[in-house]
């Protein structure tokens, strides 16, 4: 078992026994969101270093700090690779409803595309209480969890071709 599996899983307390399969998925997202916080602490101490795994294992599950969805992401990437999971990091940009507004900080947001049976999946647990806590379907599929329904649809944008969105 490597490292990232074996300190991952104590983080969230998943059991060191169990197979990380894809219908176990929910309860792993969901135990990252409820331990490991969403927070910029480094950020607003200036204490900033290099996103690699080496680094972002360190902070998050040594020193058992937060982080922000390219760290959180990250490390929740190579734990799915860790595991056999066929999962890619993508760049995303947030979309405020209420303002009808893209974020002016453009692509920030980092974000998992799993693919599992030949059907690709957002897999998020950086995006604070807006996580889907689950994987979305990227095929207009309704998600439902205790943090609201989410989906992600095809419509071209100025920023790409998917909206994963949130009610």
């Amino acid at each position: 078992m490597n490292t990232i599996n074996k300190l991952f899983r104590a983080r969230i307390r998943f059991s060191q026994d169990k197979t990380v399969t894809f219908d176990r998925l929910h309860e792993i997202i969901e135990k990252t969101a409820k331990t490991i916080p969403f927070e910029n602490l480094c950020i607003m101490k200036n204490n900033l270093k290099d996103i690699t795994k080496e680094n972002v294992s360190e902070k998050i599950l040594v020193r058992n700090e937060g982080g922000l969805c390219y760290e959180l992401n990250s490390l929740l990437n190579a734990f799915l690779i860790e595991n056999g999971f066929n999962a890619i990091l993508v760049f995303g940009v947030v979309f405020n409803r209420s303002s009808n507004e893209w974020s002016p900080t453009g692509r920030t947001h980092v974000l998992n595309i799993l693919t599992y049976k030949e059907k690709n999946f957002v897999v998020d647990t950086g995006f604070g209480g807006n996580c889907p806590l689950k994987p979305v379907p990227v095929d207009s599929t309704i998600v439902t969890s205790r943090n609201g329904e989410f989906r992600v649809r095809k419509e071209k944008s100025e920023f790409g071709d998917y909206i994963l969105e949130m009610k």
